[in-house]
Formats: C-alpha cells, sequence, structure tokens
C-alpha cells in the first residue's frame, strides 16, 4: 500500500457548488477579521504553499474547502486551480 506524501493534497478537486449570496457574518469585526486572514492566506499560500480551510455557506448547508489560495478580489477568492468562492460566503479561514 503506498502512504500518502504532503504533495498528494495539492491534486486539483474542482468546486462545483452554489455559495449562497447573502452575508454570512453579522458585524464588521468579523468581516475584517475575515478579510484579513483571507490576505494572510493569500501571502502564506503563494509564497509557502500553504493550505487553507475555508468553511463557506451553500445552497445544501455547510461546506469545509481545502485549497491554496491563489488570488483575491473584492468580491472572490480564487484558488490553484481556477474555482471561485464567494467572499460573502466564506464564514471561517484556517490556515495550516
Amino acid at each position: 500500500m503506498k502512504s500518502a506524501s504532503p504533495t498528494d493534497k495539492l491534486i486539483y478537486k474542482p468546486v462545483s457548488v452554489n455559495f449562497v449570496n447573502t452575508e454570512v457574518l453579522r458585524t464588521p469585526e468579523l468581516i475584517q477579521r475575515r478579510k484579513d486572514n483571507l490576505y494572510m492566506a493569500l501571502i502564506l499560500g503563494n509564497n509557502y504553499n500553504k493550505i487553507s480551510y475555508l468553511t463557506t455557506h451553500t445552497a445544501d448547508g455547510p461546506r469545509l474547502i481545502e485549497g491554496i489560495l491563489f488570488a483575491l478580489t473584492d468580491d472572490y477568492v480564487i484558488l490553484k486551480g481556477g474555482d471561485k468562492v464567494p467572499v460573502v460566503a466564506i464564514e471561517e479561514v484556517r490556515i495550516y
């Protein structure tokens, strides 16, 4: 049996879900914290290939997405591989 290597996590898995279009966070402080965490995840992902875990809200309920952040705009997070996740649908950002 083949053991898993650290690069096995970087295999591209497309994200094909319907994200919510409304803001999931309630206070401006939480929104600012999410923005700061996304920026930190972007820097660590591009420089050190750090994987980020995004807790998002979809039409089917909460979903955890893991990936390396490639770019960040005002409205979307772009993961390596080209998937876009709306910023307003992200509840939590964790970096490992």
